[in-house]
Order: C-alpha cells, then sequence, then structure tokens
C-alpha cells in the first residue's frame, strides 16, 4: 500500500511538473510571438504599432525600473520610447524572450535586445551616426481574467554604442 501511495504521489508529482512546464512553454512562446510584432513595428519605425504591443502586454500600472533604479508608468515610457525611436532607421534589430516561468498566476520571464540602427547629427544633417544597443531585461507575470500581464519591467544591463563609443543608459 505505501509503495502504491508513492507512486500514485510521483505521478501527481510529475503531472503537475508538466502541465506547469508547459504553461510556461505556452507563456515564453506567447511573449515572443508579442517581441516579434514590436520588432516589425520597430523596422517599420511604426512609434504607434509599438506603442500598441506595450499596451496589449504591459498591465496600465505596470512599473517600469531602470537600471538606475528609477520607477516609471507605462505611459510615460511609452512617450520616452517614442521620443528614443524618432530619427532612427534600424539596420538589425532583435528581441529574443530568454526565459518564462510561471506558477499559479504569477510568474517571470528575462529577455534580451539587440539593434543596430543610423541616425542623422543635430547640427550637421549631412553626417550619420551608428547607434548600437545591447540590452537584458526581466519581467514579472500576473494572470489576471485568462489572460498573462506583465506587471513589473526590470533593464538589468544596457550598453549603448554611438560610432563605437559607449554612451549612458537610454533611460
Amino acid at each position: 500500500m505505501q509503495k502504491i501511495r508513492a507512486i500514485t504521489f510521483s505521478a501527481c508529482i510529475a503531472v503537475c511538473a508538466m502541465a506547469i512546464a508547459d504553461e510556461s512553454s505556452k507563456v515564453k512562446a506567447h511573449i515572443q510571438q508579442e517581441m516579434n510584432k514590436y520588432v516589425a513595428a520597430m523596422k517599420r519605425g511604426d512609434v504607434n504599432g509599438c506603442a500598441s504591443v506595450i499596451r496589449a502586454n504591459f498591465a496600465p500600472d505596470c512599473k517600469f525600473i531602470g537600471m538606475d533604479g528609477k520607477v516609471t508608468t507605462r505611459d510615460k515610457w511609452i512617450a520616452s520610447m517614442n521620443g528614443e525611436m524618432k530619427g532612427l532607421k534600424f539596420q538589425t534589430i532583435s528581441l529574443t524572450c530568454t526565459s518564462a516561468s510561471v506558477k499559479g498566476n504569477t510568474g517571470m520571464m528575462a529577455g534580451k535586445m539587440h539593434f543596430v540602427a543610423t541616425f542623422r547629427d543635430q547640427k550637421d544633417k549631412k553626417k550619420m551616426h551608428k547607434l548600437e544597443v545591447t540590452a537584458t531585461e526581466e519581467g514579472t507575470l500576473t494572470k489576471k481574467n485568462g489572460r498573462w500581464w506583465v506587471t513589473t519591467h526590470r533593464e538589468v544591463s544596457n550598453t549603448a554604442l554611438v560610432d563605437g563609443k559607449a554612451m549612458k543608459s537610454m533611460r
């Protein structure tokens, strides 16, 4: 009887672990799908398309935390992103969900971004500059009404190079 209980208990744990892993895989796939939409909008220079993807996936009360620890709202983050994107012509861009794990109605995600873009010099309009950015991020996920939302987004690292020279974080 003990062996049967142990086997049954082990089977239940295995099934639960597979269900959690399956849900995590689905969440990761969904996040990547949304990241791909965001990348497509960035390539088109479509700031409204980028904002639409953010609004569809980041909770209205989502907190965006920069590397300096400064916290901003979703709408202020969208506004700053819109300003930063103006004038950039993207050469390459990738945005990847590197991990996602969920348990119950909460979860965590991580991602990385890399892009190369060009922009005109503010003073000499004929001169172009190359901007290269590599960043990593983390997010807290919450499931509300059957849907996953990013409720906290934190910038973990950010390296920005202009013409090969380091500059301060963009945010």
